[in-house]
């Protein structure tokens, strides 16, 4: 799965006053765009404000209507995928709590709330349907604050595809203290159970309806073990984290071949200068965020890796090949001279580049590997 960075909004909304509420998102559209976000969500309803009276009634509208005309114009001027809420109003004059995914080419999809809270019912319509959407070559999903209680919904949508749960709230009432206890309840295990990403976040302040949110945003990662059961995000895992040490540690290893200090402790020195290369190129890319501040490239690391190791491969063994031929040493000899875990290859009955069933094994793993790898 592709690293993207996401921008999850708290926001404080002013019931029924939906130009203001969308003039005030343009400056944290733009604000997420310069700090290298491909996708800003704000909290459910934030557009129309929320209330679970008649009168929301006033501000519905229809979709597509003025305000995804105009949400269309700042995903496209700001090249950003836009996730915000409203009231909608269908042809029948039903009412939804629905959730916008807009695209800066203009492609709209609409998540319509499933579960209605019983303070809402008679005012809403519940929704039927539940569309995923992609960002960035990864499938997500959208639930919106009491649908997060319903843990079916979120197996539902990890059977379909999604790697990713966006879960707008307007959940008042309490501290943001409070607030945080409450969905660390619930929140982690739809991520725990599902092996995805879950970003949520809520609307803040008092609006006009004598409502008090708190505010708060939170999101919560794949948990690693349960990926076991998962192969293609168990790939996705450690091609991620392998892609910052792989190309150090063949460097090390092709300059083995000819440097005879590296190649008399190359075992070692593999690992330290792995480690060494990788670890601050992980904090770089995955911590800091400076990687996507600085514009290089997501894919940039995962084609290197790739390339590297065939490289790595194709010399050692072929300076490995030439050397026996000239002067019949063994090519454990070659690559581990001067090392103790010589002693390990030297039980091997012939050269391991004369192993047929390595070859064999490397051939299945290199093409598995790439046709993986570039799917």
């Amino acid at each position: 799965m592709k690293d993207i960075r996401i921008a999850a909004a708290v926001f404080r909304s002013r019931l029924l006053e939906t130009d203001h509420n969308l003039d005030r998102m343009a400056g944290l559209i733009r604000k997420a765009k310069d700090r290298g976000a491909v996708v800003i969500c704000f909290p459910e309803m934030n557009i129309t404000g929320y209330t679970s009276r008649p009168e929301i009634r006033a501000a519905a509208e229809p979709i597509p209507g003025p305000v995804t005309d105009r949400l269309c114009r700042m995903a496209a001027a700001d090249e950003i995928v836009i996730l915000a809420g409203m009231a909608e109003r269908d042809g029948e004059d039903r009412i939804y709590v629905s959730h916008l995914v807009v695209e800066p080419s203009g492609k709209i999809t609409v998540y319509r709330k499933l579960h209605i809270a019983p303070p809402e019912k008679g005012v809403y319509s519940p929704g039927e349907t539940i569309p995923l959407f992609e960002i960035e070559g990864i499938l997500c999903g959208i639930q919106l604050c009491y649908d997060a209680h319903f843990p079916e919904l979120s197996t539902l949508m990890t059977q379909r595809g999604a790697d990713v749960l966006f879960m707008p709230h307007a959940s008042p009432r309490g501290t943001p203290e409070d607030k945080y206890r409450s969905w660390s309840r619930h929140l982690p295990a739809r991520a725990f159970d599902n092996s995805l990403y879950v970003i949520a976040c809520n609307q803040s302040g008092v609006n006009a309806n004598g409502l008090r949110f708190p505010g708060i945003a939170m999101v919560i990662g794949a948990i690693v073990a349960p990926l076991i059961a998962n192969f293609s995000s168990l790939f996705s895992y450690f091609q991620s984290s392998l892609s910052y040490v792989v190309p150090p540690i063949v460097v090390v290893y092709i300059l083995g071949l000819f440097i005879k200090w590296l190649n008399g402790n190359g075992a070692f020195w593999t690992i330290i200068l792995g480690l060494v290369v990788g670890i601050p190129l992980f904090i770089l890319k995955e911590v800091t965020g400076i990687w996507a501040e600085w514009g290089l490239p997501e894919i940039h690391y995962t084609i290197m890796s790739s390339i590297m190791m065939l490289i790595g491969i194709v010399t050692h063994f072929g300076i490995s090949a030439l050397t026996r031929a000239k002067d019949k040493e063994n090519v454990e000899e070659l690559v581990w001279s001067g090392s103790e875990t010589k002693e390990i290859f030297t039980q091997w009955e012939r050269p391991l580049w004369q192993d047929r069933t390595l070859w064999a094994g490397l051939l299945i793993v290199c093409t598995i590997g790439f046709v993986a790898w570039f799917w």
